[in-house]
């Protein structure tokens, strides 16, 4: 787990106005809508990554908003704040 809220502190220092992830395959083509930015993490690279997603969104520092075939997140305040803090 530490490796991938490293992984998401990058990412929303970089982003910080950011708050939709996305969660797929290297392999897997995803065309996003023009103009806006979400971030992804890929199975690949993070071991039982969709087990520890399912912990953040049981303590409620995720939700999940999927709508169509890709796991779709948003980040909650509270973790934002405690990844961003310096």
């Amino acid at each position: 787990m530490p490796v991938l809220l490293e992984e998401m502190r990058e990412d929303l220092v970089s982003y910080p106005t950011t708050r939709e992830f996305i969660v797929m395959g290297r392999g897997w083509q995803y065309v996003n809508s023009p103009g806006k930015t979400v971030l992804v993490y890929y199975l690949e690279e993070h071991e039982n990554l969709e087990g520890k997603l399912q912990i953040l969104v049981n303590l409620g520092f995720i939700r999940e908003i999927t709508f169509n075939s890709v796991k779709r997140f948003v980040f909650e305040e509270k973790l934002v704040d405690y990844l961003t803090q310096s």
